[in-house]
């Protein structure tokens, strides 16, 4: 149960904190920033699927000082590859 509180916590810290800016992008970037930073990772990735094409893009990136981003890298990548990839 503490556990659970203790994620609820943090997840309202981090609506509190993306509800300084304005936009949903800006929103969005500020949410994933937060959590990237709060569990000590290197990068956060936001994907959107799109089954007309069979791919999804990458639309939101988080990446912690010294890190390269991969948001131009991660567009209309095929979903097959995705699923060979986790299939293994």
């Amino acid at each position: 149960m503490k556990t659970i509180i203790k994620y609820e916590l943090v997840i309202n810290e981090a609506l509190r904190s993306a509800l300084n800016y304005d936009t949903p992008d800006e929103q969005i970037n500020e949410f994933i920033r937060f959590f990237g930073k709060h569990i000590g990772s290197d990068r956060i990735y936001i994907f959107e699927d799109c089954d007309k094409r069979h791919a999804t893009d990458n639309t939101y990136e988080w990446c912690a000082d010294g890190i390269i981003t991969e948001i131009d890298e991660l567009q209309n990548v095929n979903m097959d590859i995705i699923k060979m990839e986790y299939s293994l």
